[in-house]
């Protein structure tokens, strides 16, 4: 039987796995952690949300000054997706989506699935639709985000999603996996299936499911960390490093091993990306699949979900309550570790101009 995915379980879970969230406690010599009105100055701003907190922190890049408790999430919160002004929270044990104005500290709207569909992520796709996956239910919510209907449920016919969706040539790629889990201290999987369902995004129908090996996608009930890269291509995260499938064919055209199962990929140009693997971070070239750092070298940031601005990595810590920022000119660790709540999850950043 499958369970609620909370941050209090899936931290247990992840504790023993790839010596993720091992990071040191951070120093204290940050600037000051402070509560108070909206700050009226532009630039740059990095959101953070807290699973066992149920709290949103607000980070600004120019002072690196922390306020904490801007706001308050749902049950469960698990992926945030920013589009402009207005960043969408997923909750999964409330079964609805925040609308939120971060920098305004407003709540604008919710938006509602049924109880226990358990919606895992939240994808912006073209003519203002948003595209809830949802692990309990085994399907996929489409909904207009303007006017807040929900539109279509999709039913994902092999495997529970839990990685999210990739949006590519006017298709939609969500990796699903079936498999029961063992106990502590390894969380052995036994797969029946595994594969990334290809949906039409004009007609919502299923195109086709590419199959992958039996124990290729991600374990630890978090199936296939799926993204873009550069080129178009559709990068999904499997149990040895990366699954690169070709739009244009809808088949597996590559695949980077990095000896560890990844997550967390993120782009910064057409020869250079990153993802957490093996506790820590490691690179590689998305235009040739070259390893550029792999498990045994890499960049100690402590293995958590990160995002990239700049040439700066922000890596959340959840046994420490802290965010690493690592300098990717460097690749090394810069400053303190930056304090906030109970439990860091999920990143974004919004823009806000002078």
């Amino acid at each position: 039987m499958r369970r609620l995915l909370t941050a209090a379980a899936l931290a247990t879970l992840l504790a023993g796995c790839d010596s993720l969230f091992t990071a040191p406690k951070p120093t204290a010599t940050q600037p000051p952690t402070t509560t108070g009105t909206v700050a009226s100055t532009g630039g740059t701003y990095l959101y953070v949300f807290n699973g066992l907190g149920k709290t949103i922190d607000e980070i600004d890049l120019k002072t690196l000054q922390v306020t904490k408790g801007i706001m308050t999430t749902g049950l469960y919160p698990n992926h945030f997706a920013t589009e402009g002004a207005v960043t969408y929270l997923v909750n999964s044990g409330d079964a609805d989506v925040y609308k939120l104005d971060l920098r305004a500290r407003a709540k604008l709207d919710t938006l509602l699935l049924p109880t226990g569909a358990n919606p895992m992520s939240l994808n912006l796709v073209s003519g203002g639709q948003g595209l809830v996956v949802n692990y309990m239910s085994r399907d996929l919510a489409w909904f207009n985000l303007g006017t807040k209907a929900l539109e279509a449920t999709v039913s994902v016919p092999a495997g529970a999603p839990g990685g999210g969706a990739a949006v590519a040539g006017g298709k939609v790629y969500v990796p699903a996996v079936e498999a029961t889990y063992g106990g502590p201290p390894t969380y052995a999987a036994t797969y029946t299936f595994s594969g990334v369902h290809v949906y039409d995004v004009a007609t919502r129908a299923r195109l086709k499911t590419i199959a992958l090996a039996d124990d290729a996608l991600a374990s630890y009930f978090a199936p296939g960390d799926i993204s873009t890269d550069p080129a178009g291509r559709v990068v999904v995260t499997v149990q040895e490093g990366l699954a690169v499938i070709d739009p244009a064919t809808d088949t597996v055209v590559r695949t980077i091993a990095f000896g560890a199962p990844a997550h967390s990929v993120q782009y910064v140009s057409a020869t250079r990306a990153y993802a957490s693997a093996g506790g820590g971070m490691v690179s590689f070239s998305p235009e040739t699949g070259e390893i550029r750092r792999g498990v045994a070298d890499r960049i100690a940031s402590g293995g958590g979900n990160f995002k990239v601005f700049g040439e700066t990595a922000y890596v959340t810590n959840f046994a420490s309550d802290s965010i690493r920022m690592i300098d990717l000119k460097t690749e090394a660790a810069t400053g303190s570790d930056l304090l906030v709540g109970d439990g860091p999850q999920d990143l974004t950043f919004v823009t806000v101009a002078d």
